[in-house]
């Protein structure tokens, strides 16, 4: 079956044009068959609409060089500083986990009633297994950050009401190379009124309709990674690190620096809130280092004496001696005044830090 590729050129771009995004897509910039029951198309990341649609919506922020905050509770707080590992939380783990399944619904792609809208077939007419936004979410893995204090809400929600600490982090981005798009992505989070993607479900029911095939939306998974509903997140001023486990090689797994954890007992379903074990020094993946996340500092929640008890002489000794305050005012001007430099290329890997530490070596494992 060969696709009327000019016809879904013309629809796609009619639709994106609803949302102030000229997709300037061609004939040829789709495949002339349908691969898995939908179109497919054939361009550069740097072309495809959903990726202009992403930027628009999303800013990235993976070639700034800023800080953010990261909020946790004492007893993550407490594991983190001493093993040297932030937790980047299962998607499916989080406390606005439905936001993800929300968008789905919401852009009309599926519904937990009906399931696929856009459900594609086969030649023979039989649907095609897809993952529901359920499974897909449980290969996605998340860090969140935030742009601003002020709010008490940060150490109510996600603090235990302040005894616990906002770490502030640095992201460092490494890796330009194109074939690493797919890697990670750092972006702020998108605040929904309602509306922004009505242009989605329009679309694909036009192409279904004229076409008799969708339009596969290779970029959906990310773009509901990051969308929440702007009337109960829009406070946050979130940015997010996303890793999609389905893009990183199988071999990776064996890796002893990037490996999974879980706290029993964490969630609903009762498998625990799992977690990717992220160095905060580097991470060393294959023979590169894409990204790396340094602890520049740590922000002491107002009821967290019993934390800093735990933690203090392990930050004091094993950290370089860090900027750590109680005062919120004083941690935005450390962020104001911070001035980025170039950054001293680490003495071996990260995987021969921890080596030396387990061998007993008191050398300070975060290096500056």
């Amino acid at each position: 079956m060969s696709i009327n590729r000019a016809k879904v050129a013309e629809i796609v771009n009619r639709h994106f044009l609803t949302c102030g995004i000229n997709a300037s897509l061609k004939e040829n910039s789709f495949l002339e068959q349908p691969i898995n029951g939908m179109i497919q198309m054939g361009v550069l990341r740097k072309d495809d609409p959903f990726e202009k649609l992403l930027k628009r919506v999303s800013t990235d922020r993976r070639r700034e060089r800023r800080l953010f905050f990261h909020f946790r509770t004492p007893e993550i707080a407490e594991s983190i500083l001493k093993s040297y590992y932030l937790h980047m939380s299962h998607l499916a783990c989080q406390k606005d986990d439905k936001e993800f399944e929300e968008f789905y619904e919401r852009t009309g792609i599926w519904s937990p009633k009906s399931g696929f809208k856009f459900f594609p077939v086969d030649e023979n007419g039989e649907q095609i297994a897809i993952m529901s936004p359920g499974r897909i979410k449980e290969t996605i893995f998340n860090l969140s950050l935030t742009r601003e204090l002020g709010n008490p809400r940060f150490w109510k929600d996600y603090a235990d009401d302040g005894r616990g600490c906002a770490l502030i982090l640095e992201v460092v981005y490494v890796s330009h190379e194109e074939d690493n798009r797919h890697f990670y992505e750092l972006r702020d989070v998108c605040y929904d009124p309602g509306d922004t993607f009505n242009f989605i479900p329009n679309s694909q029911q036009e192409l279904i309709d004229e076409i008799g095939l969708r339009l596969n939306l290779s970029r959906a998974p990310i773009l509901a990674s990051y969308t929440k509903r702007q009337s109960l997140y829009d406070w946050e001023l979130e940015s997010r690190v996303i890793i999609d486990y389905q893009y990183i090689n199988m071999g990776y797994k064996e890796n002893p620096d990037l490996h999974f954890g879980c706290i029993e007992g964490g969630s609903a379903t009762g498998l625990g809130r799992q977690y990717l074990l992220m160095p905060i020094v580097a991470l060393p993946f294959a023979n590169e280092r894409h990204f790396k996340i340094r602890l520049r500092g740590i922000l002491w929640g107002p009821n967290s004496s019993a934390l800093q008890m735990k933690v203090e002489d392990h930050v004091k000794h094993n950290y370089g001696g860090i900027f750590t305050t109680g005062s919120e005012l004083k941690a935005i001007e450390f962020i104001n005044e911070y001035k980025f430099s170039e950054i001293p290329e680490e003495e071996g890997d990260f995987g021969s830090l921890l080596r030396r530490k387990k061998n007993g070596s008191r050398r300070p494992i975060v290096q500056y």
